[in-house]
């Protein structure tokens, strides 16, 4: 049986510009072993896909319409095989917006903690991210 890793990520981020309407979203996205699911509430990938060395490149919207606020978010859990690397970019629809908080990730879904330096990549203009 394989043994199974289980990340939770969560991260809002502030938006400038009139919100646009989203597709329906996505509740999971997978790429051989590995699996970023938002089957829990408040779970959400935005748009995902896959390229073709296996990064998952998520598209981040604003709240559902009518926006309540027109910040894109997110919040994922990823799971795989224990010791396997997962590379997510993150982008913001329309290019509005910039990575205002620090993601969190928890190993129980209950503690939370900043993730790691060395984890997140945030470019000088904060347009992306990369975790």
């Amino acid at each position: 049986m394989k043994q199974l890793i289980s990340c939770l990520f969560v991260l809002t981020v502030a938006l400038t510009g009139c919100a646009t309407p989203r597709p329906a979203g996505q509740d999971y996205c997978q790429s051989g072993a590995i699996l970023l699911d938002a089957h829990f509430d408040g779970g959400q990938l935005g748009s995902c896909a896959v390229s073709g060395d296996g990064i998952f490149d998520l598209t981040l919207f604003p709240e559902d319409e009518p926006p309540i606020n027109i910040s894109p978010w997110y919040a994922f859990r990823v799971s795989g095989r224990q010791g396997d690397d997962v590379t997510i970019r993150m982008q913001f629809h329309d290019g509005f917006g910039y990575a205002r908080y620090w993601p969190k990730i928890s190993n129980d879904g209950t503690n939370w903690e900043p993730a790691r330096a060395h984890q997140v990549t945030i470019p000088e203009d904060r347009s992306s991210m990369e975790l």
